[in-house]
């Protein structure tokens, strides 16, 4: 339960993020809790970001997609449906640069 997050973030290693972390502007306490993490990904369609812009934070990684075709994914997700959404996608995980 994401209820309980807040108290068990300190005590983990590895922390998968939802980009809607970015959205709903929880990212920022969900980085501060997870102090101890030495992986933390930022992940899901949400997650397209420049990872530049996670440089200063404690993000290591992203994981995302990218549209190849735009006008098939628009039909599907229009359509109501996500089978063979992802045949119009490619999927990416990607290392945060650090500065240093």
């Amino acid at each position: 339960s994401d209820s309980l997050e807040y108290w068990i973030l300190p005590e983990v290693d590895a922390v998968i993020v939802s980009g809607t972390a970015l959205v709903n502007a929880t990212l920022d306490m969900i980085l501060e809790r997870s102090k101890k993490a030495r992986l933390i990904v930022l992940t899901g369609p949400t997650a397209q970001v420049l990872p530049q812009f996670l440089k200063d934070s404690e993000v290591t990684h992203l994981a995302s997609m990218k549209v190849l075709n735009v006008e098939k994914a628009l039909t599907k997700l229009k359509l109501g449906t996500f089978r063979g959404f992802e045949r119009e996608n490619k999927k990416y995980i990607i290392e945060v640069p650090k500065d240093g």
